[in-house]
């Protein structure tokens, strides 16, 4: 596993009539984006809706998901955190994305064999 700084930075919508979504960035030491974790905040819901996560296929497997993971934790630390999990990529499968999220302290509901829930910090 190669080893790499990130940085993060975040970026709000353009345009006033879209809905508020929040999007993190994670960048590498010399300012190349990694990847992005998209989310809707507490304007709309009682939790946080985590709406896309991408990590760049060059940038897969060196731990990047899981910094933006955990940068949104440590932003959010007292609220539930909430995915909709299914697979929106050819090359990786939604039990892939379910292992993920459950090394990342997730709960998972699988709903059908498509698609998932999954649910941080819910009591």
């Amino acid at each position: 596993m190669q080893k790499i700084g990130y940085h993060f930075i975040e970026q709000q919508p353009n345009s006033p009539d879209q809905i508020p979504e929040t999007r993190i960035v994670c960048l590498d030491q010399e300012d190349k984006e990694m990847g992005w974790l998209q989310y809707t905040g507490l304007e709309y819901d009682y939790c946080i809706r985590i709406q896309r996560l991408y990590v760049k296929p060059g940038f897969r497997r060196q731990g990047v998901g899981r910094a933006l993971i955990n940068h949104l934790k440590i932003q959010h630390a007292a609220t539930p955190i909430f995915a909709h999990l299914i697979r929106v990529d050819k090359d990786v499968s939604l039990n892939v994305v379910i292992d993920f999220f459950k090394q990342n302290e997730f709960d998972i509901n699988q709903i059908i064999a498509l698609e998932a829930e999954a649910y941080f910090n819910f009591e």
